[in-house]
């Protein structure tokens, strides 16, 4: 299978970059689904995060066995401990980065527990260290209520992976490197409720094809990705690209998939690198363009607009606007 050179380029981010929009160029209509349907896959599974997989806590008096994971408030706050947000700051990001810590909180509740209360330490051997900064993504996030004021202790063991990881599973051979160490000795603790984990910062991955109305039936994407923040949305498109290249080779296929992403531009720009499939031409000025020509953009439409034959010049020129692109006649 030989797939011509995709381009995207983001049509929107938004402030905290946690969303992203981005316009896909012209490709085969089932080509483009496809795609974009394992891209999607891709992203979920292999884009790295932070997620809690288990955690201590002791305090709360309506709880009468800590053990038992079907307690109803222990699977609330459990629920709860699994949608806390993290990420280590940029700035703070190094070789010696960890891989894993401890989110804390030990004092009095007056009513209420959020994320934001929490603090941050590093964990070696199944230790507790130093205090470490963290940044919590959601710091709004309830963890547990009481009806009356009490003293708790809750620790939540943090660790970076890909895709889930259910409970039961965390100490299978295939996930060995994840539990290894210190991570290991912790999870074997006393009063540890272990929690199935999803480490993806991805929370949502759309898309929606819409067809150019050529006669080759090709298609652009609209695809919208929103994150936690522990991973700019921006990124994404482009870092699952990669593993999916490097998936469809390992196969035996011959694809040649390449994604060049373009500078930002406002959503009411149009690219003018997107391939001259996604113009509307009819199939004489399309073979007129690309094989006797060999011009393969719209940037080099418009850029040799006056070389082009006369008898379709002027519908050229009018493809050309209607995709919102300034045309000047040469004097």
């Amino acid at each position: 299978m030989k797939i011509e050179p995709i381009e995207y380029m983001i049509t929107y981010l938004s402030e905290d970059e946690t969303e992203a929009k981005y316009k896909i160029s012209s490709v085969p209509r089932g080509v483009m689904e496809g795609l974009l349907n394992l891209i999607r896959q891709v992203s979920y599974q292999y884009a790295p995060g932070y997620a809690p997989i288990a955690f201590k806590l002791f305090g709360i008096t309506d709880i009468t066995d800590i053990s038992n994971q079907y307690a109803e408030t222990v699977r609330e706050i459990a629920s709860n401990i699994r949608n806390i947000y993290t990420k280590i700051p940029t700035d703070n990001q190094r070789a010696d980065t960890p891989t894993k810590y401890i989110l804390s909180y030990e004092g009095k509740v007056e009513n209420e527990l959020f994320a934001r209360d929490l603090k941050a330490y590093s964990l070696d051997n199944g230790n507790v260290r130093k205090p470490i900064t963290v940044d919590i993504l959601n710091p709004d996030k309830k963890i547990l209520t009481v009806s009356e004021p009490q003293n708790v202790s809750l620790e939540i063991l943090v660790i970076m992976g890909l895709g889930i990881i259910d409970a039961k599973d965390q100490f299978k051979p295939s996930e060995s490197t994840l539990v290894q160490g210190a991570i290991e000795q912790y999870l074997k603790g006393d009063n540890v409720i272990r929690m199935n984990a999803n480490f993806s910062p991805i929370l949502s991955f759309s898309y929606k094809v819409v067809g150019t109305g050529d006669f080759q039936g090709h298609s652009t994407a609209e695809v919208t990705i929103k994150t936690n923040g522990g991973i700019a949305a921006k990124n994404i498109l482009g870092m699952s690209s990669v593993i999916v290249n490097t998936m469809l080779q390992n196969l035996g296929e011959s694809v040649y998939v390449k994604y060049q992403p373009t500078e930002y531009t406002p959503e009411e720009k149009q690219p003018v690198d997107s391939p001259i499939e996604s113009l509307q031409l009819n199939p004489k000025e399309y073979n007129i363009l690309k094989k006797d020509y060999g011009y393969n953009s719209i940037r080099e439409v418009i850029t040799n607009v006056d070389k082009i034959p006369e008898s379709i010049r002027e519908s050229v020129k009018r493809a050309l606007r209607s995709t919102g692109l300034v045309v000047h006649d040469k004097k």
